[in-house]
Formats: C-alpha cells, sequence, structure tokens
C-alpha cells in the first residue's frame, strides 16, 4: 500500500485520473466476462472469445481517453490557488462521479435490453427516453426485480465513487506550473492516440470490433457507454431527408411507382406493402449459377469501351460477355457508399445519412445475401481497402454476408 501511494503522489494532479482510468478499466472488462458467460452458447459458435477481450480492451481504452480529456487539461492548466483549486477539486469529483455512474447504469441496463432487443443499447435506448412514462410503466411490469438491483447499484455507485473520487482528489500529490505545462503535450498525445485507437488515416468506429456475422457478438467488444454514446454522436449526421422533397399524396406515390415498375397489377400482392410482388421468372435455371457482383468506385463510362468510353478496361470487358451487362442502370448519390447501399439491399440513397452507417440498420436490414443465404448460397464481401471505413465490416457481417475477408493490409 505504501509503494501504491507512492506511485500516486508521484502522479501530481493526474493521480486521482489515472486510479479512476484502472478502476474504470476492470469494471468494464469484469461487466464484458459476465456477458460472455451469459451468452457463451453464441461466442462459442464464432470462437470469439480473445477477439471480444482484445477488441473490449481497445474500445474501452478509447471511451475513457475521451471521458479523461477535459478533466486533464483543467488538472494542468487551472490555477493551484486556493479559491480556483477548491473549486476545480468539486467540479472534478463530479466529473469522474458521474462518468463512474453513467458507465455503471449502462451496463447494468445491458442485460434487460439484451434480452428484449438482442443488442447492446443503441438508438433506440436514447429514442425510448423520449416517452418516460410509457418505457417506466412497461419496464415496472416485467422487470420489477432488475429496476430494484440497478437503482441499488447506481444508488451505491454514486455514494462509493463520490467518497473515493474526493479521496483521491484531495490527497493528489502537487506540480509546479512548469512541470505541468512541460507534462501537457504528453499527456494529451496519449490520450489522443487512445481516443483514436488506430494509425490509419480513420479512426476505430465500432465496425472495428465487428468480426463475425453474429451482430450481439461483435457487440461485446464494444461497451453499451460507448454504444449508446455514438448513437448520440451519429444523430446530428441525420438529417430529415423529407425536408428536400415536395409535397404529394401516398396514394399518388405508389401508383406511380408501381407505374414506373411496368408489371402487371396483379403481381402486387400485399395492400400492407404496395409495392411488393411476385415476378415469375421467364426461363427456370436449372443448375444455380455463382453470382458475383463487382463494385468498381469512381469509374465512369469515359474508361469503358462497351459503354461508349476508353478502351481502358480490357478485362471488365470479357466479363460484359460472360454475364448480365446493364447499360442502362443508375444509382445516384454523393458518394460510393450510396451506390454500395443501393446495389446490395435496393435502397434508394436519400440526402439523409448513409444507411450502412445507420444504427437501425446494422441487423435485420434485407440485402441479397441474405436473399441467397435462404436458397443455400455461401456470401461473402471482398473489400479492398479498410474495413472500417464508412462502417462496411459491421454492416454487411450484419445483413447477411457470412464472410468480409478484406485486402489492404494483405497488399501492403
Amino acid at each position: 500500500m505504501k509503494l501504491l501511494d507512492r506511485v500516486f503522489r508521484r502522479l501530481g494532479p493526474l493521480g486521482p485520473l489515472v486510479a479512476f482510468f484502472i478502476i474504470a478499466l476492470f469494471f468494464l472488462g469484469f461487466a464484458r466476462l459476465g456477458l460472455v458467460g451469459w451468452l457463451w452458447g453464441r461466442v462459442e459458435s464464432v470462437d470469439g472469445l480473445w477477439r471480444v477481450l482484445g477488441y473490449g480492451i481497445r474500445m474501452d481504452v478509447l471511451l475513457l481517453s475521451m471521458f479523461m480529456a477535459v478533466p486533464t487539461l483543467g488538472s494542468l492548466l487551472l490555477p493551484d490557488g486556493k479559491k480556483v483549486g477548491r473549486i476545480w477539486k468539486v467540479s472534478l469529483t463530479l466529473w469522474l462521479t458521474a462518468t463512474a455512474v453513467f458507465l455503471v447504469f449502462m451496463e447494468v441496463s445491458t442485460p434487460s435490453f439484451i434480452s428484449q432487443y438482442d443488442s447492446r443499447p443503441n438508438r433506440l435506448f436514447i429514442e425510448y427516453l423520449n416517452h418516460p412514462r410509457e418505457v417506466f410503466s412497461t419496464l415496472w411490469a416485467a422487470y420489477k426485480a432488475n429496476l430494484f438491483i440497478a437503482a441499488i447499484l447506481v444508488a451505491f455507485t454514486c455514494w462509493g465513487m463520490w467518497t473515493l473520487n474526493l479521496r483521491m482528489v484531495n490527497g493528489a500529490g502537487r506540480w509546479g506550473l512548469k512541470a505541468r505545462i512541460l507534462i501537457l503535450p504528453l499527456a494529451l498525445g496519449l490520450l489522443f492516440i487512445g481516443a483514436r485507437s488506430s494509425f490509419d488515416h480513420r479512426p476505430a468506429n465500432p465496425s472495428t470490433a465487428a468480426f463475425s456475422s453474429d451482430h450481439l457478438v461483435n457487440e461485446l467488444g464494444l461497451s453499451s457507454g460507448y454504444s449508446v454514446a455514438y448513437a448520440v454522436y451519429s444523430l446530428k449526421h441525420e438529417a430529415d431527408a423529407g425536408r428536400v422533397y415536395g409535397k404529394m399524396a401516398k396514394d399518388e406515390v405508389v401508383q406511380r411507382v408501381k407505374k414506373a415498375m411496368t408489371v402487371p397489377d396483379s403481381s402486387f400482392n400485399n395492400p400492407e406493402i404496395p409495392t411488393l410482388h411476385t415476378q415469375i421468372p421467364a426461363r427456370k435455371q436449372e443448375q444455380r449459377l455463382n453470382v458475383v457482383i463487382i463494385l468498381e468506385e469512381s469509374l465512369g463510362a469515359g474508361y469503358v469501351k462497351s459503354l461508349g468510353g476508353l478502351p481502358l478496361t480490357p478485362e471488365l470487358e470479357k466479363l460484359s460477355s460472360q454475364g448480365l451487362w446493364f447499360e442502362n442502370l443508375y444509382s445516384t448519390g454523393t458518394r460510393s457508399v450510396r451506390g454500395i447501399e443501393a446495389v446490395v439491399t435496393g435502397f434508394t440513397p436519400t440526402p439523409a445519412r448513409s444507411v450502412v452507417k445507420l444504427g437501425l440498420a446494422q441487423q435485420n436490414f434485407f440485402s441479397f445475401a441474405q436473399l441467397l443465404q435462404r436458397q443455400g448460397y455461401k456470401t461473402e464481401f471482398f473489400y479492398g481497402g479498410d474495413s472500417q471505413f464508412d462502417n462496411m465490416r459491421g454492416f454487411f457481417l450484419g445483413n447477411g454476408f457470412a464472410r468480409f475477408p478484406w485486402l489492404l493490409g494483405r497488399l501492403r
């Protein structure tokens, strides 16, 4: 204990932050182990134990590094005078205690949320906060014991962490101004690396922890606090796409779409889904064929001879004579991911954020891979870039693609 006390004092004003970081890291790790034990059948079926634990440490460090940025700045930059120092100590204690309560509350809420939605708390968790009365009445009817246990744990966390944090903050060693200024770049640099969790051109995101087609096992590598925080961050990117369109009656919209589809009215057989229809193939294929779709980013018709362009794609020209070659098929959008979502899911790109990134589209979102799986096909999505770019790996593994081999690391 004396050794730990000496180390703590040597860390000066950063001592309480380092201690809290370690305590929170252990708590999140133990909470994850509990979920792994509870869901062991699913974790074992994808051989995911060590990946879940490894990604878990990485993503927990990411989350805690973000939480520690503001208190680190305050601890090293604010004057150490009596009045300012006293106010800062109370503020720091509040910050650390609130962070602890948030982390504990999210993890305590997780088992019930998983039981209901087969997912860690996510955007749905936030949306339900807009209807507290209805949500609480539902929880009270089905989860009285869970609510009681959660309330006790959160209250105990609040009291215990306030007491512990206040003791650590008051007992922290003091550094002179020169020492604090010198250590500031190093401390912020370490937090930046921890929060980014990647030396690639893209920081880590939920897709970083995706490695299997079981979305829940992938999410075990995250924490519920991170999952909800990321959902809040993503909400600001979701513009109301309807505002940019004119007004039209729903019946007229449906009629226009049906007319553009050029299929008989008798093909539409579900009034609840008015555009759902059945198409009978003109010729039955006796032997199933492989289905290979090649997506080329930023490849315009001006570079393809068969489309009236320059003869710069001889291999693509060879393929054009061996499969289906659509010369007038378009997918509008501002970025490549819009074309990908349109081709893979049939979802028309909108002015809102791509569905590849939206929280509610990360599982049970239709893709042709799901359709082919039901027909006995093996599905893979080979990607020649960074697998976490635009949340590619997470989206496709969660929506019908059994494997997501990525080639960037091999090409290097």
